[in-house]
């Protein structure tokens, strides 16, 4: 229950941060949700980024970057 209550903490949080033209995404870190700002016009590219960094502390190599979009182009 507590563990809810701090999720939905951190959710309005992010909420409150978000400007007009903005939504909250969210990742899990360590199994623990995490949330942030993106653009509204944001790709579903720039926010999985966005996403990963959140998650590694860095961003995506340029490996990491090409097998993810294999594995996109040959997803069903």
């Amino acid at each position: 229950m507590f563990r809810q209550l701090r999720n939905k903490k951190a959710f309005d949080r992010a909420q409150t941060q978000a400007n007009d033209g903005e939504f909250v995404c969210g990742t899990l870190v360590d199994d623990q949700p995490v949330y942030f700002v993106m653009p509204a016009d944001a790709s579903d590219e720039e926010v999985r980024a966005k996403a990963f960094e959140m998650r590694n502390k860095r961003t995506m190599n340029h490996v990491e970057r090409t097998l993810l979009d294999i594995v996109e182009s040959t997803r069903v």
